[in-house]
């Protein structure tokens, strides 16, 4: 099962967008989905608030979900080997691309009302994931509008030059390649998530008792 990961790359998972939509309409959940990755360790798991572990929680599960469907798993398969583990992190963010894109298809709410109101949110409830890179996080991603700007293909570009940044010289080819692939892909990986979307929202839905499930993940967790 997926150890709680560090907050910085590439472990880090991009598809804030996704967790955002499945989060609940709280100060404690919005942070919890958002914030997991800088949950690191299970000591600081058990310091959160309850609301926000069961945030925390479902993210996982919504990863876990994502990492095994067979649609994201053909959509990483479009992306060169030797990226490795990177494939995840590139489906995650080009699948957060489609969801800004087609996202009148997918929320009753336009996406600029959605994120009104969950920036206001994540203001709210930054502080509780306890992690002052999260603070500094949610201050960069409002002030720039950056959850909004996910619907510009051109975007994917900034991000993965962030990411790049990230990573430790030499690792891995350049990222401008993984751009070059999802241009070249770009209909595709549009028609694979449009499958995949709904299917994962309607196992989200489905599953009884998620924060019961979502604990399950924490078998093996440091």
């Amino acid at each position: 099962m997926r150890c709680f990961a560090s907050a910085g790359a590439p472990n880090k998972r991009m598809n804030h967008l996704a967790h955002l939509y499945f989060a609940e309409e709280t100060p404690e959940s919005v942070v919890g989905n958002v914030g997991a990755d800088f949950v690191k360790g299970r000591r600081a798991f058990d310091r959160l608030a309850p609301g926000v572990q069961e945030g925390v929680l479902l993210h996982r599960l919504v990863d876990d979900m994502t990492d095994t469907h067979p649609l994201a798993r053909e959509a990483r398969l479009l992306f060169h080997p030797q990226w490795r583990h990177l494939g995840r992190v590139f489906v995650d963010l080009f699948f957060d691309h489609y969801l800004a894109r087609d996202w009148d298809d997918f929320h009753e709410e336009s996406l600029r009302e959605f994120l009104d109101g969950r920036y206001r949110l994540m203001r709210e409830g930054a502080h509780a994931i306890g992690h002052p890179w999260f603070e500094e996080f949610t201050r960069r991603v409002q002030n720039e509008d950056r959850f909004h700007r996910y619907s510009q293909a051109e975007e994917m570009r900034n991000l993965l030059l962030r990411l790049e940044k990230r990573l430790t010289p030499g690792r891995f080819p350049s990222l401008e390649g993984a751009m070059k692939a999802f241009e070249a892909h770009y209909d595709e990986l549009g028609d694979l998530f449009r499958e995949f979307f709904p299917d994962l929202v309607a196992k989200i839905r489905e599953t009884e008792g998620v924060g019961n499930t979502a604990r399950s993940l924490l078998n093996g967790t440091e």
